[in-house]
């Protein structure tokens, strides 16, 4: 946090799934973020970031939702001598194609599979990594010539469904470098520098998304637009005459350490027929990620579906 007049900010930018931190001055391995993105897999702290954007936010005086606008990140460039980690290189991706190695899935795979089915042999890369489907990724302990066994979900990115249909025509793959930014979570931190060259703890200032695609500017910088989370709620959400929605107090607020928290929950009560109902299993946590509901069968309390993304 900032608590002196004396002494500059600087920055840390995580991305979702990347294993890459980008960070003004000096490397945050060392304070209060996680050194790993998975179990095993260290974060590469590079000093990258030029400049971070104002942050802009507006809220009616008589009461209503915040206002918030996207903060730019600029990463500098280096095309001579920069490596797989250069900005230029991470950021300038564009398609599946780009990426070094891509496996296909041979089957779909549900949000809770850990045994990727491939119609692509990966025994050639080394284990453990990271590997990237859709905008998920996961961790890959190990793998044969048609199977991958991966833990889901890691670095901040949701577990997903990936799924093979439309006749073979679209079929999910894995690749080894993140190949679309768009739309991908990502946390931007500040923390304190000292005149005596110590730095104090992080504060996680954006807790959003890449806005849009990355920009390249004069061959130099690359731009990145976050936008916070709560971007998402700006706009009226829209009610299908079956629940209620709202914002409730004290679920929507800054914590001390991390910024632009919404904790959210849907309950619903909808009949389908005389005997089914659809209700919010709430045995188990509710997560901005998850959120369980079952199906039940009134007579013979029978239950149809485990869950789904929210």
């Amino acid at each position: 946090m900032i608590d002196s007049q004396h002494g500059r900010r600087v920055f840390a930018l995580q991305v979702a799934g990347l294993p890459y931190r980008y960070h003004s001055h000096p490397p945050p391995s060392s304070s209060n973020l996680d050194s790993t993105v998975a179990t095993g897999i260290n974060y590469t702290d590079l000093e990258a970031i030029t400049s971070v954007g104002s942050f802009s936010a507006s809220i009616d005086p008589s009461g209503g939702i915040a206002q918030y606008g996207a903060v730019s990140v600029s990463l500098g460039i280096d095309s001579r001598r920069g490596g797989l980690d250069d900005p230029g290189i991470v950021f300038g991706r564009c398609g599946a194609r780009s990426a070094s190695t891509r496996g296909r899935l041979s089957s779909s795979a549900s949000r809770t599979t850990v045994t990727f089915n491939l119609s692509t042999d990966l025994t050639s890369l080394t284990y453990p990594r990271l590997l990237h489907i859709g905008a998920e990724t996961v961790r890959a302990a190990s793998a044969t010539t048609t199977t991958v066994t991966v833990t889901r979900g890691v670095g901040g990115t949701p577990q997903q469904s990936h799924s093979t249909g439309l006749e073979g025509s679209q079929i999910p793959e894995l690749t080894t470098e993140i190949t679309t930014f768009r739309g991908r979570r990502a946390k931007l931190y500040m923390a304190h520098r000292y005149p005596s060259g110590e730095t104090s703890d992080y504060t996680e200032v954006i807790n959003g998304f890449i806005e849009s695609s990355p920009t390249v500017e004069d061959g130099r910088e690359i731009t990145l637009s976050l936008m916070p989370l709560t971007a998402l709620i700006d706009t009226d959400l829209s009610d299908k005459g079956i629940a209620q929605t709202r914002l409730l107090q004290d679920y929507h607020y800054y914590d001390g350490l991390n910024g632009s928290v919404l904790e959210y929950a849907l309950g619903l009560e909808k009949i389908i027929d005389e005997a089914l109902v659809v209700e919010p299993d709430t045995s188990g946590t509710i997560t901005a990620y998850t959120f369980d509901g079952i199906v039940s069968d009134r007579q013979n309390g029978a239950n149809f579906f485990d869950d789904f993304d929210v």
